[in-house]
């Protein structure tokens, strides 16, 4: 087989038909990077149906690694996976909603300690 007939059943393999004949994506590739080096760390491929475990923050929770700063969207605003992030010793940076509410935390931290979201 060659290179190109290996990229055209990779084409025949992400898009798949649906009831009306139109094409849709096959699967999803969820991607880490290593910013820095421009490539990427790790890919993970689930259905194109974001449900369960396809879900893309489920998929992360599943692949968190320590010493990393994860950079999100606002999709991934969700308490419970940033505390998993701090709790693997890795950082976030996530653009919330506009309409997120900050609570004020009782506790005091300096910058090298990272804080908990209830």
């Amino acid at each position: 087989m060659t290179f190109r007939d290996q990229g055209d059943r990779t084409r025949e393999l992400a898009w798949i038909t649906i009831g009306d004949g139109t094409p849709t994506c096959g699967y999803r590739l969820h991607t880490q990077f290593e910013i820095l080096k421009g490539i990427p760390n790790r890919i993970d491929v689930t259905s194109a149906n974001p449900k369960g475990l396809a879900d893309e923050r489920v998929v992360l929770e599943k692949t968190l690694e320590s010493v990393r700063l994860y950079v999100m969207d606002r999709g991934y605003q969700k308490p419970k996976l940033w505390n998993l992030i701090v709790s693997k010793k890795s950082s976030y940076l996530c653009r919330v909603l506009t309409r997120f509410n900050m609570k004020s935390s009782s506790q005091s931290h300096s910058r090298s300690s990272p804080s908990f979201c209830a």
